[in-house]
């Protein structure tokens, strides 16, 4: 028990309370009198090293995490050879206590909390951060109505150093993403969006949309199941939140919204369109039968009288307007023309006062939001050079997504930019053209490296955009940020393909590849891992090709890209018709592997084969295919298995 001790700066005063790891105490800044809540590593987990790692990621991602409704990380150290870190003291209220104490929140406050939830998660997202364990007992919120999110002890951040093995499924069951309880190995922030999802709809039902009997059921639940709509449970959600609630617990990532931001500005829709909209009840309740979809059934006893004391409730006497004559006498006339003169000063001295803040930016808001590039365009050569020239100075929320806007259509303009550039350089020398800037040429030669698969080269030359040219690149030097992050990526992506290898020995499963992308080049590797370097390069190219202009997919592309590259080199001095002689050689390997009754590496070479060439006339080795067969059937009654 620390309490009463001093720890670096600080006095503990309080336990709060303890967890697997670490306790966490409530304490004082004795230089300021600020209070502070400081989580310890418990003493007997000190020495060891993995733990410590654990403990110190924690921290790194809250220090990265810098924003208003994110718990802030005040300071790091060691006491008596224990880690610790001091995070600012919350005084406020869990969201799952408030659920216990009112049943549910209102849809307008679930509102309210939900956009400051996005903010803080679209943050983290923009970090790299996915926090992986978002649930009410994680979110607090202040007297002054402040929501702030907590607990990052799981959160999963590609650029440090992974901490939990491969297929290790963690989060709290009620509240985990499909893919997280399948034990995915990568996990967007789409799979908080789904958690998100699930939080809102508690928070409007005051029920947890899955309920089962352990966690393998809450899985499976989340993984296949169903749930009510929860408009079938609260009459009076307006049917937009209904809608975004379900789109948020979609099974499949790609039907989730695009990001946080986007449930943020959706979120703000609902309140703006609640009462032209009306609830889903009072819909329900105003669609007459032969309204009704064909097969659709009609509201329960209990939803009808729910929804007709809705209407009632909302239905006010209409007042008699009497009719006023027109008057068409002296003074009537002089008062419209003082009036008609008034009202026109005051029109001339609004178009005159410059628009306000709040309102730039929520026409800055829409036109991002829209789905029509044009109109992105729009805002960022005028509205948001106006917003930047007028606010830009100030440290708000607004400022910051402006400038987050900005960027990222800017690095859009500068890939199309470099794609006519491309196309130009096939007529008009580099040099010649005047009106492009020295990062703009270094922009299109790390293009065209790129193009070839020399990333070494596009990296080095984008360093060269960053550091020769700082504040004169423009939106190269973000593309150039872009660019770096993207080869971060694709360096990781060819060990977790290999990982599938390792699941493939494992004969009991089969590697779960669920993605288009990733299982074409899969198959690529495993061609290229064999041994037949030609259909590898083709189908390396072919995915080169695909992707040459999906800037979505652009990871995916310089994979494919360098690989390109790869194989090329490997194939000098190869002929293309040793393909048969090669699978001989294999089957000879095979026979001896299994001879020395190594019997697992014997069986992959000829599942190799089988699924590399079988079905496959063209290749012209449907002799080696059978013999590959022939030689797993022989193998598999000695691996006390039978062929399926």
């Amino acid at each position: 028990m620390l309490v009463g001790q001093q720890i670096g700066p600080f006095l503990i005063e309080k336990e709060l309370g303890s967890g697997a790891m670490g306790a966490v105490y409530r304490g004082l800044y004795t230089k300021t009198g600020q209070r502070v809540a400081i989580k310890v590593m418990l003493p007997g987990m000190s020495d060891n090293e993995h733990s410590q790692k654990r403990f110190k990621h924690e921290a790194e991602i809250l220090k990265k995490c810098n924003h208003p409704n994110i718990v802030r990380l005040l300071g790091v150290g060691k006491h008596q050879g224990s880690l610790y870190y001091a995070m600012e003291y919350i005084e406020g209220e869990s969201l799952d206590h408030v659920l216990s104490r009112r049943g549910r929140l209102t849809w307008d406050e679930v509102v309210t909390l939900g956009r400051q939830l996005c903010a803080a998660l679209q943050h983290a997202h923009q970090q790299g951060v996915v926090h992986r364990d978002l649930k009410p007992s994680n979110l607090m919120v202040l007297p002054n109505g402040t929501l702030k999110l907590t607990d990052f002890g799981i959160a999963k951040d590609p650029n440090l150093t992974q901490l939990t093995s491969a297929n290790c499924t963690v989060g709290t069951a009620s509240y985990m993403s499909p893919e997280q309880c399948r034990g995915e190995r990568v996990l967007t922030h789409k799979s908080d969006l789904y958690s998100l999802g699930i939080v809102f709809y508690e928070l409007v039902t005051g029920k947890k949309p899955f309920v089962a009997e352990n966690v393998m059921d809450m899985f499976m639940a989340h993984v296949q199941g169903t749930c009510e709509r929860p408009s079938r449970l609260v009459l009076d959600i307006p049917k937009p939140l209904d809608t975004l609630i379900c789109q948020l617990m979609e099974k499949k990532p790609e039907q989730r919204p695009l990001d946080a931001d986007a449930v943020a500005n959706a979120l703000e829709r609902v309140r703006e369109n609640a009462e032209a909209q009306g609830s889903v009840g009072l819909v329900e309740a105003r669609r007459r039968t032969i309204d009704r979809l064909s097969g659709e059934a009609p509201p329960d006893d209990e939803d009808r009288e729910a929804a007709r004391a809705l209407l009632g409730a909302r239905k006010k006497r209409r007042k008699k307007v009497d009719k006023v004559p027109f008057f068409r006498s002296l003074w009537f006339q002089v008062v419209a023309l003082v009036g008609l003169l008034a009202a026109l000063g005051l029109i001339l001295s609004l178009a005159l006062q410059p628009v306000s803040e709040e309102k730039l930016y929520q026409r800055i808001e829409r036109l991002m939001t829209s789905n029509e590039p044009k109109d992105r365009r729009t805002a960022l050569e005028g509205p948001v050079q106006e917003y930047l020239r007028r606010f830009g100075r100030e440290d708000s929320e607004h400022v910051r997504q402006v400038r987050r806007w900005a960027d990222e259509v800017g690095v859009q303009l500068a890939e199309e930019e470099l794609e006519d550039l491309k196309k130009k350089v096939k007529v008009i020398d580099v040099s010649k053209m005047d009106d492009l800037s020295e990062a703009g040429k270094l922009a299109l030669k790390a293009s065209q490296a790129e193009d070839e698969g020399d990333l070494d080269e596009a990296r080095r030359i984008w360093q060269n955009v960053a550091q020769e040219h700082e504040g004169g690149a423009g939106y190269w030097d973000e593309l150039g940020k872009l660019r770096e992050r993207q080869y971060k990526a694709v360096d990781a992506m060819l060990p977790s393909l290999a990982g599938y290898f390792e699941e493939m020995r494992d004969f009991r499963r089969q590697p779960r590849i669920e993605g288009e992308l990733e299982r074409k080049a899969f198959l690529a590797l495993r061609y290229e891992r064999f041994g037949d370097l030609f259909e590898a390069h083709r189908r390396w190219n072919a995915l080169k090709e695909d992707l040459h202009k999906e800037f979505t997919k652009r990871e995916w592309f310089l994979l494919a890209a360098k690989q390109v590259r790869e194989t090329k080199k490997l194939l000098k001095g190869e002929e293309k018709s040793a393909r048969e002689a090669k699978l001989k050689a294999k089957l000879d390997e095979a026979r001896k592997l299994k001879k020395n009754r190594e019997l697992r590496d014997a069986e992959m070479i000829c599942l190799d084969i089988e699924a590399l060439y079988g079905n496959q006339p063209e290749f012209g080795v449907e002799e080696q295919v059978r013999a590959a067969k022939q030689l797993h059937d022989e193998i598999r009654p000695e691996r006390g298995e039978k062929r399926k």
